[in-house]
């Protein structure tokens, strides 16, 4: 069994606690911090996959190359897609979410099983 993922959640959880993120209490892979100015950030972590978000671009900025500083990792621009959801963001910044590939894949699943067409 490998413990990989674990030791690396601790180092992620660990780090972002230093930043001054804090874990939601209803969602503990959800980590918010909120600075002097009452801005906001988000992290939003799963296995190997992470979003991030935030509504002042400077921070954003600089929360990435902090990430980048400490860690060797890849960061791949804007999601589209996550954990079998699209995003997309509106031109007013609004964002839509959209299941319906995990809504397929979970019917698909059932209803094979159950020897349904």
């Amino acid at each position: 069994m490998s413990l990989s993922g674990k030791y690396w959640f601790l180092n992620l959880k660990e780090y972002l606690l230093h930043l001054g993120f804090q874990p939601s209490d209803t969602i503990p892979c959800l980590f918010v911090k909120v600075d002097k100015t009452r801005h906001k950030s988000y992290v939003l972590y799963y296995v190997d996959d992470m979003l991030y978000y935030g509504l002042d671009d400077l921070k954003v900025k600089e929360f990435k190359q902090s990430l980048q500083q400490h860690f060797n990792l890849e960061l791949m621009g804007q999601a589209h897609w996550y954990l079998s959801t699209r995003i997309n963001q509106l031109s007013n910044y609004d964002i839509e979410l959209d299941q319906s590939r995990y809504c397929k894949a979970i019917v698909k699943k059932y209803l094979d099983s159950a020897d349904t067409k």
